[in-house]
C-alpha cells in the first residue's frame, strides 16, 4: 500500500501533507516490522553488589545491526584504577575474544586539558578509563555497538562517557574501536582491565530497528 500522502483524500484538509505517515500507516508498518529508527529494549543488568563482568547473552543479532549500550552509575570494586572494556562472544557467552582490538579515545578533563589513548593491540574495546572504588568514582555513557551479527564486516564500537573521581571531578572521553577479526559475534561483556568487577550499576541493551 502507498505511504505518506495524507490530505489527498480529505477534503477538509487545507494543506496536503504529502511525506507525512498516519497513525494507521503506522500501525500497519509496525504490524509488518518495518517501522524503522525505533530502540527496542533487550535485556537490563541492574546490580547493587559484585559482578566481576556483566554479560549479555541474547543481543538478537540476527534482527538488529546496530545495538545501543546504555551504562548508568557504574561503579569500580577495586581499589587500583582500571579501563572499563566491553567484549564480544563468538560462542554465545561461553567465552569472550581476547584477540586484538584496535581503539582510539579522546578526552578532556574540567580543566581543559586535552589526552589520547590509542592501542593496536589490545583485548578489548575501549569504553572508559581509571575506574575504582573510591567513594565518589563512577562511569556515565553509551556505546553504539555496529555489525555484530555480521560475518562479513568488522565488529565497531563508538563510545561517549564521564568519569568523576574526588581528584578528577569532571571528565569526558569520546572514542571509536573494531575488532581485527571478521566473524559474526552473539554476546556482549562488559568488563574491567585487570578483572577487579564492579561492585553496582545499571547497564541497558537496546537494539536499534532500521527501516526495511
Amino acid at each position: 500500500m502507498p505511504f505518506g500522502y495524507i490530505g489527498q483524500n480529505q477534503p477538509n484538509q487545507k494543506v496536503k501533507n504529502a511525506g507525512v505517515i498516519s497513525s494507521f500507516e503506522i500501525s500497519h508498518l509496525d504490524h509488518l516490522d518495518q517501522v524503522g529508527g525505533v530502540l527496542e529494549h533487550i535485556q537490563t543488568a541492574d546490580f547493587t553488589d559484585y559482578n566481576e563482568t556483566v554479560n549479555f547473552t541474547n543481543v538478537k543479532e540476527s534482527h538488529y545491526n546496530i545495538h545501543f549500550l546504555t551504562i548508568s552509575n557504574l561503579h569500580g570494586n577495586s581499589s587500583t584504577a582500571q579501563d572499563v572494556g566491553i567484549r564480544v562472544s563468538n560462542d554465545g557467552g561461553s567465552t569472550f575474544e581476547d584477540g586484538t582490538h584496535k581503539y582510539g579515545t579522546q578526552g578532556v578533563s574540567e580543566g581543559g586539558t586535552v589526552n589520547t589513548v590509542k592501542s593496536e593491540d589490545n583485548n578489548r574495546f575501549m569504553f572508559a578509563p581509571d575506574l575504582d572504588a573510591e567513594t565518589n568514582a563512577s562511569v556515565n555513557g553509551h556505546a553504539w555497538i555496529y555489525n555484530l551479527g555480521s560475518s562479513t564486516r568488522y565488529t565497531m564500537t563508538a563510545t561517549r562517557c564521564s568519569i568523576s573521581q574526588s581528584s578528577h571531578p569532571a571528565r569526558m572521553r569520546d572514542g571509536g574501536s573494531f575488532f581485527n577479526t571478521l566473524e559474526a559475534h552473539n554476546a556482549i561483556q562488559v568488563m574491567s582491565s585487570s578483572n577487579g568487577g564492579f561492585s553496582k550499576g545499571t547497564i541497558k541493551l537496546y537494539g536499534l530497528r532500521e527501516w526495511v
